[in-house]
């Protein structure tokens, strides 16, 4: 409290009192910025236009995961394994992701599309480290 009555009493007003006594101000440079606005309008009009066309069109990537930061999006192309896909996240709001937001991946997998490469082996493999866990489990419970 001290302190407040002694900026007070120095002269100096308090930070609710600065935003009511610079409230004129403020309005005027808003018409000024408008006046400026509605005379420069054939600058401003076609860079709006660049800039909403951009939303849609231009995918950036922040992250160095992915080869490129700056992507023309190509909407209505069918995709495959190894493409790089701009889509947006429909989930609900985890940490700092928002619904809405774009996500810049490549595709790893296709659906329908079946690892021909691995062959039977690999299923072995699988099938044996799962029945090797059951009985890491069975081990366990008892």
């Amino acid at each position: 409290m001290k302190t407040s009555t002694a900026a007070m009493a120095s002269g100096e007003l308090s930070p609710v009192a600065l935003a009511w006594v610079s409230w004129p101000r403020r309005i005027a440079e808003q018409r000024a910025l408008w006046k400026h606005f509605g005379r420069h309008w054939y600058v401003y009009l076609p860079l709006l236009f660049v800039y909403l066309w951009a939303l849609d069109h231009i995918g950036v990537n922040w992250t160095p995961s992915l080869p490129y930061h700056v992507v023309y999006i190509e909407k209505h192309v069918s995709v495959g394994r190894g493409d790089l896909v701009v889509f947006r996240f429909e989930g609900g709001e985890i940490a700092n992701h928002f619904k809405g937001q774009r996500f810049f991946k490549r595709i790893a997998g296709v659906a329908g599309r079946r690892d021909h490469a691995a062959g039977s082996k690999h299923l072995h493999q699988r099938r044996a480290c799962r029945l090797r866990a059951q009985q890491d489990a069975g081990r366990h419970d008892a």
